[in-house]
C-alpha cells in the first residue's frame, strides 16, 4: 500500500478568456500590420484616389494583407522562441492554454493548466543562480519544447479518433499524451518543490549565521555592574568654596 503523497506546493491557476484572448489580439503583430496597412488605405480615400464603395473594400483587403503578413506565431512556433525572458514564457504559455482550451478534453486542459503554474512559479522563484542547473533547464525545455510539440503532434489528430481509436500499444492517443503531461507536470512540481527546499536551507543557513556572530556581545550588562567603576566627583557648591578661600586669608 503507497504511503501518503507529500503536499503540494499550492501554485496560481490562470485560466486566459475571452478578454484575455481579445486583448492578446489587439495587441498581436498581425493585427497592428493590418492597422497600419487599413490606415494606408484610408489615407488614400482621404486623397481621393479610391472612392466609396471600392474604398471599403480595399481598406478591408489591405488589412487582411497585412495581417497574413505579420501573423502572430501559431502553437508549432510557440518551442522555437528561446527567449529567457519568464514573463515571455508565461505569456506563450497562456496563449497556449487559450489556443487549446476549445479542442482538448478537460482532463487534458486540466494537465496543461498543473504544467504551467509549475514553470511560472520555477520560472520566478529560481533567481540567477539556477541558470546552469539541469532541472531548472528541464523546466525551460519543458515550456518551450517538450509541452508545444506533444500538444501540436496530438492536434494534427482528428480528435473523435485520438480518444477512442487503439494504438499499437492498446493505448489510445488521449492515453499516451495524458501519460506524457503527467510525466511532465510530475517533473516540473518536483523542481519546484526542490527550489523552495533550497531556500528554505538558506534562509535557516543565514539564521545560524546571525546567530553566531550577533548572538554574543561583549557588552555583556552582568559583567559592566560588577566591574570597578572610579566615583566621578561632583563639584563643590559656591557657598562651600567661598569659606575656603576665607580660611586661606586668614592663615
Amino acid at each position: 500500500m503507497a504511503g501518503p503523497r507529500s503536499p503540494r506546493l499550492r501554485l496560481l491557476r490562470v485560466d486566459p478568456g475571452v478578454g484575455w484572448r481579445i486583448r492578446r489580439f489587439l495587441g498581436s503583430r498581425g493585427h497592428v500590420v493590418g492597422a497600419l496597412a487599413a490606415i494606408g488605405g484610408v489615407i488614400l480615400l482621404d486623397a481621393g484616389l479610391i472612392h466609396l464603395p471600392l474604398a471599403a473594400l480595399v481598406i478591408g483587403g489591405l488589412y487582411v494583407i497585412g495581417y497574413f503578413v505579420g501573423a502572430r506565431p501559431q502553437l508549432s512556433t510557440l518551442g522555437q522562441d528561446q527567449t529567457r525572458d519568464a514573463d515571455q514564457i508565461e505569456a506563450g504559455l497562456d496563449e497556449l492554454l487559450a489556443t487549446i482550451r476549445k479542442r482538448v478534453a478537460i482532463d487534458v486542459y486540466r494537465h496543461v493548466v498543473n504544467v504551467r503554474d509549475a514553470v511560472v512559479f520555477t520560472l520566478q522563484h529560481a533567481g540567477d543562480r539556477y541558470q546552469a542547473d539541469p532541472d531548472y533547464y528541464s523546466v525551460r525545455q519543458t515550456a518551450m519544447t517538450y509541452l508545444p510539440e506533444a500538444l501540436s503532434r496530438y492536434l494534427a489528430l482528428p480528435r473523435p479518433y485520438a480518444e477512442q481509436e487503439k494504438l499499437t500499444d492498446g493505448h489510445t492517443a488521449h492515453d499516451t499524451l495524458i501519460e506524457q503531461l503527467t510525466l511532465m507536470e510530475d517533473n516540473t512540481r518536483r523542481v519546484a518543490d526542490t527550489i523552495v527546499q533550497r531556500e528554505s536551507q538558506r534562509l535557516i543557513a543565514h539564521g545560524r549565521f546571525l546567530s553566531e556572530r550577533l548572538g554574543q556581545s561583549s557588552l555583556d550588562p552582568t559583567q559592566v555592574a560588577s566591574s570597578q567603576v572610579a566615583p566621578v566627583p561632583m563639584p563643590q557648591p559656591v557657598e562651600e568654596r567661598h569659606l575656603e578661600r576665607e580660611k586661606v586669608r586668614v592663615v
